[in-house]
């Protein structure tokens, strides 16, 4: 699968990509279309998607703009598994 990224977002892939010290971008994309499917089934089951703080048991819900739509939700999943291959 080939694909280019808008000038801005090929920054952003490449700095997550230094910053976390992932091996290849084939890994990155690997990583972030895993979690979009997990986060997906998540908001498909009625759950929402949080960043924890375990000390004070705070929690910050993370919006997903759109996605929380069954008519995004759906086609997005539906995409994600009939597509999960190694890429």
């Amino acid at each position: 699968m080939k694909f280019e990224l808008i000038k801005e977002m090929d920054k952003r892939f490449n700095a997550i990509i230094d910053y976390y010290g992932i091996k290849t971008e084939t890994d990155a994309l690997n990583f972030g279309i895993t979690f979009l499917e997990w986060a997906m089934a998540e908001l498909k089951n009625g759950r929402g998607i949080a960043s924890v703080d375990e000390k004070s048991g705070k929690y910050c819900v993370i919006d997903f703009p759109g996605i929380e739509s069954e008519k995004i939700a759906k086609p997005i999943l539906r995409l994600v598994k009939s597509e999960k291959k190694e890429i």
